[in-house]
């Protein structure tokens, strides 16, 4: 992957779908936020924010690095 490529969730089976069609979708975003540590889905704007760090005169010396937007799942 070159590295200025970003890779969003949707880029694997969204596991939110699969479930819901099991659980019903508000029984399986509620299932799914228990997993996630800071107990809630991203914005669309904290996602974007990361995106636009990345892009900005500011993350000049971040190089060969992974930045995890997930609400602490990775950790």
């Amino acid at each position: 992957m070159p590295a200025d490529d970003v890779v969003g969730g949707g880029a694997l089976p969204d596991r939110r779908e699969q479930v819901g069609l099991l659980l019903g979708a508000e029984q399986a975003a509620a299932a799914f936020e228990q997993l996630i540590p800071l107990a809630r889905h991203a914005a669309p704007a904290e996602v974007a924010r990361a995106m636009l760090f990345l892009a900005s005169d500011e993350s000049s010396f971040v190089t060969g690095a992974t930045l995890a937007v997930d609400g602490g799942m990775s950790s």
